[in-house]
């Protein structure tokens, strides 16, 4: 049954990776969504004033047409029924007024910067194109715009909305060409340019860059906040962890010495009960019992001074790794079970840290140690491998024992948790206190029911100068 003390501290905080996305994602839509509706004002705004200077276009070729008099032709199919009037059109490119006309629209239109004018009957019959596209008595080419051209006819404003067909934008004006009785003899249709609709592309391109720029903006900051949370907490959860270690230490400086003396007078006496009894008998048993538990509790008591005890920095000096390493795993294969096989990977060249090396054997001793219990009492390897990384001395020792669960990994390092049945919870919380005393770190990496693994990274030492020549 795993067993658990928990200290009346703060806990520390953390920072969801879910919630973290989540919080960036909806800014990111929320910001995009008044980026588009920006746009879609901006665009709205720009189609208006596209629209209007189009029909100002349309009405000053209208009026330029009409100056200073009403075309001929006009006139004379207003007059006539409209099979007359298509048999008239037949013969109308033949006439020199024919080309007189379509030479002044193709003016008026490249003068304006339009893509198309078109010279149309009340019943929307082609009397003259400006581009030579469509043949004169040709129906309207547009049939979608018919409804405009009725109410241009009528004297209403006829003015088709911007809409893309093809890759191609369109929007077309019709207005109405009226006699002196005021009845409508012709329409003129003024269709928009590449021109006409530069300015629009370059807002909606303008707003589509700022639009990326600033989702790429807002997504390294979201991405920026949360490291920074992230660094924030793990400060957090540091200075908890070395209150709770204060908290002990405090706690061991008061009864550590009190708790020993009665221990040293109860184990006396055991030894000394055990010792008289001339045949093994319960009573024999009993005492053997007390002083193992003496020991486990003198054990106990020790641990307690560990945390108390301030890091001397009088002893601060280069240790090689390679070889304290090698002496503590000698030293662990001497009392390992033979069950569990202990391997080192060192490299060749030896690497030196600044620190004291009892405090460094006391780290490697206790990671040792968890690691042979982790395995208990199936078949097992302790695996040490040291490499140099950057400026930093990584050391791993990986066990393939039972692994640690997800909600216990994140609380290993809290003094006096355990999962094992007769674990005081000290071991990790000293050695980490150990790894930030050198300057250095450690965590753990664990996959359930496989393996367990503690990453210790200490700063290496500055090479010592050679000799001068």
């Amino acid at each position: 049954m795993a067993r658990e003390l928990k200290l009346a501290l703060p806990r520390s905080r953390r920072v969801p990776p879910l919630a973290a996305i989540a919080f960036i994602v909806a800014v990111l839509i929320v910001f995009n969504l008044s980026n588009w509706r920006m746009m879609r004002l901006m665009e709205q705004s720009k189609e208006d004033d596209l629209t209007r200077r189009l029909q100002s276009v349309s009405g000053v070729i209208t009026n330029s047409i009409t100056q200073p008099e009403l075309p001929a032709v006009l006139l004379n199919l207003s007059q006539l029924p409209i099979e007359e009037q298509l048999a008239r059109l037949d013969s109308y490119p033949d006439t020199p007024e024919y080309e007189a006309l379509a030479t002044r629209l193709s003016r008026l239109k490249n003068g304006s910067g339009l893509a198309q004018v078109l010279l149309l009957t009340p019943s929307g019959h082609v009397i003259v194109d400006s581009n030579y596209r469509f043949l004169t008595g040709e129906p309207l080419p547009f049939a979608i715009d018919s409804q405009y051209l009725q109410d241009a006819v009528s004297g209403l404003e006829a003015t088709t909305p911007l809409y893309a067909w093809e890759g191609e934008h369109f929007q077309r004006d019709y207005q109405g060409i009226v006699d002196e009785t005021g009845a409508t003899v012709g329409v003129v249709m003024a269709s928009i340019s590449a021109d006409y609709l530069e300015g629009m592309q370059r807002v909606r391109q303008q707003v589509l860059r700022l639009w990326m720029l600033s989702s790429i903006f807002l997504l390294l900051l979201g991405i920026w906040l949360y490291r920074m949370f992230q660094y924030v907490a793990r400060l957090e959860r540091r200075a908890l962890q070395k209150v709770r270690v204060e908290a002990m230490g405090a706690l061991a400086g008061g009864v550590a010495h009190e708790i020993r003396n009665p221990l040293a007078i109860i184990r006396a006496l055991a030894e000394e009960v055990e010792a008289d009894q001339p045949h093994q008998n319960r009573s024999t048993e009993n005492a053997r019992d007390i002083v193992a538990e003496t020991q486990r509790l003198s054990d106990l008591v020790t641990h307690f001074l560990s945390l108390s005890r301030a890091p001397d920095v009088t002893e601060v000096h280069r240790v090689a790794l390679n070889e304290e390493i090698e002496r503590v795993v000698q030293l662990m294969r001497k009392s390992a079970p033979q069950n569990i096989q202990i391997t080192s990977d060192l490299p060749q060249q030896t690497l030196y840290i600044s620190g004291d090396d009892r405090a460094l054997r006391q780290l490697l001793l206790n990671l040792l140690v968890n690691a042979r219990e982790a395995i208990a009492d199936k078949r097992g390897i302790v695996d040490i491998s040291l490499r140099a990384r950057r400026n930093v001395a990584e050391l791993r020792i990986r066990d393939n024992g039972p692994g640690i669960a997800k909600k216990d990994l994140a609380r290993v390092f809290e003094p006096f948790y355990t999962t094992r049945a007769h674990g005081t919870g000290l071991g990790l919380a000293i050695s980490r206190g150990i790894a930030e005393n050198l300057g250095g770190e450690l965590h753990l990496e664990s996959l359930p029911g496989k393996e367990t693994t503690a990453i210790v990274t200490l700063p290496l030492a500055e090479p010592q100068p050679g000799p001068s020549a």
